[in-house]
């Protein structure tokens, strides 16, 4: 009910002002049969940034990072980074990264996006915002194969 619905990218999104670490946010997405939000285009980059920008993010108290938004990318295999939909990164059509990054090492496996849209490696531990991310087409798609016709 909170999905936002975007037709340029026939998929919805969410942004949670309830800070996480990444993988309790992880959690929570796969909970609304969603996932971290994965960025293939800059058209979508710039979505995202204006969806955050939207959120009364400076009104949420409490001791967490700001500046980043946790993202469905990882490097906790030490593998390269990976998308959570199990592609790498670098086949996800957008790695823009932010000046320096990624620049954690170990420290930082995790995937967000600074405010501005660029990507960041974060501390898995770091509590933070994140952007949950649906696709309309997939359900549709899966209902289409169930039951043998178009779903409108």
């Amino acid at each position: 009910s909170e999905y936002e619905y975007n037709e340029q990218f026939g998929r919805c999104y969410k942004f949670h002002l309830n800070p996480l670490n990444w993988t309790d946010a992880y959690a929570v997405c796969s909970a609304e049969q969603s996932y971290l939000a994965v960025i293939n285009t800059q058209e979508e980059a710039n979505y995202l940034v204006a969806l955050t920008e939207s959120k009364p993010k400076d009104r949420v108290p409490g001791n967490f990072m700001r500046g980043a938004v946790h993202l469905g990318f990882h490097n906790r295999a030490n593998e390269g980074w990976q998308a959570v939909r199990g592609t790498a990164l670098d086949d996800t059509g957008y790695t823009c990264w932010g000046t320096n990054q990624p620049d954690g090492g170990d420290l930082e496996q995790c995937g967000s996006m600074f405010y501005n849209g660029l990507l960041n490696d974060i501390s898995c531990d770091t509590r933070s915002f994140f952007i949950c991310e649906h696709e309309v087409d997939t359900l549709s798609s899966s209902l289409d194969d169930r039951f043998g016709e178009t779903v409108v």
